[in-house]
């Protein structure tokens, strides 16, 4: 449900947010439950697409601490036969969005 919550709200509702939301997203990756791990990877795809998008002012959150470990988790589920769709879905958004950032 997370993923609906932001793709119905605007970015600046997540944006104060995110220091917390996005280290939990990347905490979650490492979930041996599919269930969590595949709704963590629509959480982060929909941050990407929305609160962290390329719209946004200069003074926004700093996305540049996690991209390493964005990148890494989700490299990770590529590797994973039950995740594999999902993973590339998100590394879709990740790589063209973050790859200069890290």
């Amino acid at each position: 449900m997370p993923s609906v919550l932001m793709c119905i709200h605007p970015p600046y509702v997540f944006q104060p947010h995110m220091k917390v939301i996005l280290p939990t997203a990347v905490q979650r990756m490492e979930d041996p439950f599919y269930k969590i791990t595949s709704e963590t990877l629509l959480v982060t795809q929909q941050m990407i697409r929305h609160p962290l998008g390329d719209k946004l002012p200069a003074s926004s959150f700093d996305v540049k601490p996690y991209v390493k470990d964005l990148f890494a988790g989700t490299l990770k589920r590529l590797q994973s036969k039950t995740m594999k769709w999902k993973a590339i879905s998100c590394m879709g958004h990740v790589s063209p969005r973050f790859s200069w950032r890290g």
